[in-house]
């Protein structure tokens, strides 16, 4: 029995194509997991900045308002 036959009737050998294709579709899985952890990261950024830009404006014009009153409240009270 010459050493090539003992690699072909090895049944350990005959599993290590069933190990690289479990490395294969674990690479490939990771590699997927990967860009949808990515993905969302991103969307969630963008979907934050968004929300704040939006619940900013409001906020910024109402204390923008505020101090206007407050301003004109101060120039009143001066001119007395």
């Amino acid at each position: 029995m010459t050493t090539e036959e003992s690699c072909k009737t090895n049944p350990a050998n005959g599993n290590e194509g069933v190990f690289k294709n479990d490395r294969i579709k674990n690479d490939i899985l990771k590699k997927t997991k990967d860009e949808g952890i990515r993905k969302g990261v991103l969307i969630t950024s963008v979907i934050s900045i968004i929300i704040l830009v939006i619940a900013g404006i409001p906020v910024r014009s109402h204390f923008k308002n505020e101090r206007n009153n407050l301003l004109s409240q101060m120039d009143m009270q001066k001119k007395i």
